[in-house]
C-alpha cells in the first residue's frame, strides 16, 4: 500500500471521527469576555504559586461562578468541514484508476513535409528517448486539394490525413529500434486565407499533430504481431504558393508545399499541482485577513 494511500485514509479516518486539526490559518475571533478570560488564566499560571496564591483566588472563585468560556462549536464544524473535503479529494486522487494506454511520445523537434500536387507526406522527428521517420505515398492533405489553383480570398487548410501506405517508416524508442507498418497521422490547423497579390505566397499557421503508429521489432518479419505507438506534437505550417495569372491579369495560386516544423510543447500543470497550490492560497488569504482584522 502506497504512502499516498495510507495518508488518505488516516484523513478520512479522522473525518469519520470528527476530529479537527489546530490550523491556525482558520482560526475564529474570540469575543471581548472570551479574551479577557484568557489573561486571567494567564495570570494563573505564571503565578508564583506561594506569594500570589491569595491574589489569584477571587479569580478563580469568579470563574467558577460564570463558567470558562466557550469552546467555539462553529470552529470545529468548520475544521471538521475541511478536513472531510481535503480527505475526499486525496482520496479521489489517489484511487483513481491509471489509463489503459501508455503516454504518448512527445515530439520536441524536426520537421514534416508535403510537396507537390501529387506528393506525399515525409515527417523526420525526435523526442524524449526517441526518434521516428515516416512517410510514403500521398494522402489527404488539404492544401494539395484546396489549392489547385486558388484565389486571392479563398481559404486553404493547413492539416491533412494519412494512413495505409503513407505510414510506413520506422521509429528507435529505448534505443530500441521498431519498424512502422501502418497507422494513422491527422494534422489539424487554423487555415489561411490567399491574400491578393502578384508574387509567390508563403503563409504561416499553428498546428497539432496526432499518430496512431503500428509497429513491430525490427525485422519484423511475414504478418507480425504489432502494437500501437500514439505520437503527438505541434508547431508551425509554412505553406508555399506559386502565383500565376489568367488571361486578363488576375493572379491565381497554386500548391507547392507545406513544411511542419514542430515545437517543445509548453508544459501543463498537473490537476493535483493546481489544487495544492490553491489550497495554499486560501490559507494564506485567510491567515492574512486574520491577522488583519481589527
Amino acid at each position: 500500500m502506497s504512502n499516498k494511500f495510507t495518508f488518505c485514509l488516516y484523513l478520512n479516518s479522522l473525518c469519520a471521527l470528527g476530529i479537527s486539526l489546530p490550523f491556525s490559518a482558520f482560526r475564529l475571533p474570540f469575543n471581548a469576555e472570551d479574551a479577557e478570560v484568557r489573561r486571567e488564566h494567564r495570570q494563573i499560571l505564571t503565578a508564583d504559586r506561594s506569594a500570589e496564591y491569595i491574589s489569584v483566588l477571587p479569580l478563580i472563585k469568579r470563574r467558577l461562578r460564570k463558567g470558562f468560556p466557550s469552546q467555539h462549536p462553529e470552529r470545529k464544524f468548520c475544521m471538521s468541514k475541511i478536513l472531510c473535503l481535503f480527505a475526499t479529494l486525496l482520496m479521489m486522487a489517489a484511487l483513481t484508476p491509471a489509463t489503459a494506454n501508455a503516454d504518448p511520445l512527445v515530439i520536441t523537434s524536426g520537421t514534416g513535409s508535403v510537396t507537390g500536387l501529387s506528393g506525399g507526406p515525409s515527417f523526420n522527428v525526435t523526442g524524449l528517448n526517441f526518434a521516428a521517420s515516416v512517410g510514403g505515398s500521398q494522402g489527404s492533405s488539404q492544401p494539395q486539394t484546396g489549392c489547385f489553383p486558388c484565389v486571392p480570398g479563398a481559404t486553404v487548410g493547413v492539416g491533412g490525413f494519412f494512413g495505409g501506405s503513407s505510414v510506413l517508416g520506422s521509429i528507435t524508442i529505448d534505443g530500441t529500434l521498431y519498424s512502422v507498418i501502418g497507422g494513422t497521422i491527422t494534422i489539424s490547423g487554423t487555415p489561411v486565407t490567399v491574400p491578393n497579390s502578384t508574387s509567390n505566397l508563403t503563409l504561416t499557421s499553428p498546428f497539432t499533430f496526432s499518430a496512431n503508429l503500428n509497429v513491430c521489432p525490427f525485422p519484423c518479419g511475414f504478418q507480425p504481431p504489432f502494437s500501437t505507438v500514439n505520437v503527438t506534437g505541434g508547431g508551425i505550417a509554412t505553406l508555399n504558393l506559386q502565383v500565376g495569372f489568367f488571361p486578363n491579369g488576375n493572379p491565381l495560386f497554386q500548391f507547392t508545399n507545406i513544411t511542419y516544423d514542430f515545437q517543445t510543447p509548453v508544459p501543463t500543470p498537473e490537476p493535483m499541482t493546481i489544487l495544492l497550490f490553491g489550497g495554499g492560497l486560501v490559507g494564506l488569504a485567510a491567515k492574512l485577513r486574520h491577522r488583519w482584522r481589527p
